[in-house]
Formats: structure tokens, C-alpha cells, sequence
């Protein structure tokens, strides 16, 4: 049996209220919370709400793909290892950098789920169909959402490696919905959608783009709010 948590989400939760109005230097002295444990509840919760802030008793399972694109992704990202993390599902760095580190390695294996875990493991891998217009809908909210592949496969029941090859595409196309397109079977024509149609996808996924920025300079500044009254009792 695992150790009890010492702290449930909402209780978690508070402490997150408490360390943006008093600090997290103060706060982090009150509960004798390390700063970094702080930080990273405001990660979870900012990028995977109060589920994230719950504590698992059971493993989860991930398949040999999923962890191979993730891997591959965070390499091109730039992102910290933390902040990749946590925004694509995982509790901590800790499981990523291991990934990373038998990735190189050669030695990245799959997780052997227990019987009772197969089911979910098989729905969260399998790839589903979808159309062009909800593949425009999963990018959409995929930009709106900090790139979170996680939660954007989630939400639309995709697997993983679905919504990273279609962001994928739809960058190195410089950003043209056309991209998004599944020319297996018939060949469409590069001009399928007419300039109002095409001025139309192009404006959803720029205010996407501009919603994401404003979420990210709010929190930024939250952050360096909560860092420096942190910073003025120490």
C-alpha cells in the first residue's frame, strides 16, 4: 500500500490561492513545502486542472509510440523539461528524462499494463478516424491550449501521435489549413477551398494563436507577481 498523500488537490488547491496573494517563500515556510513542489502544483493545475493536482495510486501505462513522440517532440520543442512534461500528461520531469535517457540509449520499451489496464491502453493508442473539418477543430484548440498534445488527444479521442503529425504538418506547410487535408484515396485539388473559405480557417487558427499569447503573458506576469512578494521576505 502507498504512502497517503499529505496533501489532497484541494487542499493543494488553497495553497496555490495562498502563494498567489502572499508568496510562495511565505507560504512554502508555513506548510514546510520545498518552493520547487509549489512551482510544479502550479503547472499541473494551470495545464492539466485539479486532476492534476490528484495523486495516483495505480501506474499508468504508456505504449512504446507514445513515449517514442513525446520524446521526439520535446527534442524539438525547446520547452524546459518540467514544463513539457506536465503539459503533456505526465506528473513530473522525472518519467520524461528517464525516457529520454533509454531513448538514446536504444533501450525505450513499452510499459506491460496488468489485464484490468489493457482496455484503456489500447483507447488512449488507437487512431481514429476524422474529417478535415474536426482535424481544423483539434489544431484549433491544440494553439489555444500551449500545444498540448495530452490534452487535445483527450479531449477529441485521438491518439497522441495523431494530433503531433497533424501540428507537424501544418507548420512545415507554414501554416496553411490545406495541410490538414487526408489526400489518401481520391487527389484533391491544392485549391479546394475558395479564398472567402480559406481567409476564414486561416483568421480561427490566428485568433487561436493570439488567445494562446495573452493566456501566456497573464501568467507569466502571475508568476513573477508570486516570485517576487516570495522574493521580498526572504
Amino acid at each position: 500500500m502507498g504512502r497517503k498523500p499529505k496533501f489532497n488537490s484541494a487542499q493543494k488547491l488553497s495553497i496555490l490561492k495562498e502563494a498567489k496573494e502572499k508568496g510562495i517563500y511565505e507560504i512554502s515556510k508555513k506548510y514546510s513545502i520545498n518552493n520547487r513542489t509549489i512551482q510544479q502544483w502550479c503547472l499541473l493545475y494551470k495545464y492539466q486542472g485539479i486532476e492534476g493536482l490528484k495523486s495516483k495510486r495505480t501506474n499508468q501505462s504508456y505504449s512504446l509510440n507514445f513515449k517514442i513522440s513525446l520524446v521526439t517532440a520535446f527534442m524539438e520543442s525547446g520547452d524546459s523539461l518540467l514544463n513539457f512534461a506536465i503539459k503533456n500528461g505526465l506528473k513530473s520531469h522525472t518519467q520524461l528524462y528517464n525516457w529520454i535517457k533509454r531513448y538514446n540509449r536504444g533501450t525505450l520499451k513499452a510499459y506491460q499494463p496488468r489485464k484490468r489496464d489493457l482496455n484503456l491502453t489500447k483507447k488512449r493508442n488507437s487512431a481514429r478516424k476524422t474529417t478535415f473539418e474536426e482535424r481544423l477543430e483539434i489544431i484549433e484548440f491544440l494553439i489555444k491550449h500551449d500545444i498540448n498534445y495530452h490534452r487535445t488527444a483527450e479531449k477529441y479521442d485521438v491518439s497522441y501521435a495523431q494530433v503531433y503529425n497533424w501540428y507537424k504538418k501544418y507548420t512545415k506547410s507554414n501554416n496553411d489549413p490545406e495541410s490538414l487535408r487526408d489526400n489518401r484515396g481520391k487527389r484533391k485539388s491544392i485549391e479546394t477551398m475558395n479564398d472567402l473559405e480559406r481567409l476564414q480557417i486561416e483568421n480561427r487558427l490566428l485568433k487561436a494563436q493570439l488567445e494562446q499569447q495573452k493566456m501566456e503573458i497573464a501568467f507569466a506576469k502571475k508568476l513573477v507577481e508570486i516570485r517576487n512578494r516570495g522574493g521580498k521576505k526572504n
